[in-house]
């Protein structure tokens, strides 16, 4: 693939999987329907639910291999495109910290893809354009995830994220300093 693709480059924003996973949670369907399931959201079904699908997975490793509980997840898709591409060819950064400094990511984006440096005032209209994918709720009206829920994902995950972290030769991509002070 990468032989007929040499010039290709990824641009990859990761995600703490444990805020995502409640992001995704709280965003999924639609709430104005009654008749749809995933209408009612709150952190105790976020929590009985994270227990119950923990629970699967644990069961799947005990009898499969990780690699075929988790197959078609989008960590494996990546793991397989990096072991196809060089590693060069790859730009990755932490969603958290796209959010904090939107304006310095994407100059560094811009350089990665060769068309760098922009003027600042570029830089600045495409890092204050409205999110298309964005919440339509605000984190006011968001009922916040349990501590124990947190701490069980945060343990569930963490294997997975120092795979990730020795795979980008970053410890930042652990989000071990995250997990310490309880990241919301």
């Amino acid at each position: 693939m990468n032989k007929f693709n040499r010039g290709t480059k990824f641009i990859v924003i990761l995600r703490n999987p444990t805020d995502g996973l409640f992001s995704e949670y709280l965003n999924h369907g639609d709430k104005t329907k009654s008749t749809d399931i995933l209408s009612e959201k709150s952190a105790q079904l976020f929590h009985y639910h994270t227990l119950q699908v923990i629970g699967m997975y644990e069961d799947c490793f005990k009898k499969q291999n990780i690699r075929a509980c988790i197959y078609d997840t989008l960590l494996a898709e990546e793991a397989r495109k990096a072991q196809v591409f060089p590693r060069e060819q790859f730009f990755f950064v932490k969603m958290e910290e796209y959010s904090k400094n939107t304006s310095h990511v994407l100059q560094e984006i811009f350089s990665f893809l060769g068309v760098g440096p922009l003027e600042s005032s570029v830089v600045d209209a495409v890092a204050k354009a409205p999110a298309i994918n964005s919440s339509n709720q605000t984190k006011s009206e968001m009922e916040p995830m349990f501590p124990e829920t947190r701490a069980k994902l945060d343990e569930f995950f963490s294997p997975f994220r120092k795979t990730l972290a020795n795979m980008l030769d970053h410890p930042k991509y652990s989000w071990a300093e995250e997990e310490m002070r309880g990241a919301k």
